[in-house]
């Protein structure tokens, strides 16, 4: 059951990334589609911000992440 809550939350994660930085970088193009849809864009991108927030905590990370494994490659333990 833990691998398939850790599973949903990258997913969740990563998507949240993207979709925030696909925002980011069209925002122009959002803009001069009108105000409903950039409002409504920054709805969506700050709700599933503070999604990710409430429902991840600071162990998921580090296993969603493979902090564990990168930091023993990189040298830094």
């Amino acid at each position: 059951m833990r691998t398939i809550s850790l599973i949903l939350k990258a997913c969740l994660l990563y998507g949240t990334a993207f979709i925030t930085i696909l925002f980011v970088a069209g925002i122009d193009s959002i803009y001069d589609k009108g105000y409903k849809i950039f409002f409504g864009c920054i709805i969506l991108v700050i709700s599933l911000i503070l999604l990710c927030k409430a429902l991840i905590n600071e162990k998921d990370i580090n296993d969603i992440t493979l902090y564990k494994y990168v930091s023993k490659i990189l040298g830094e333990d």
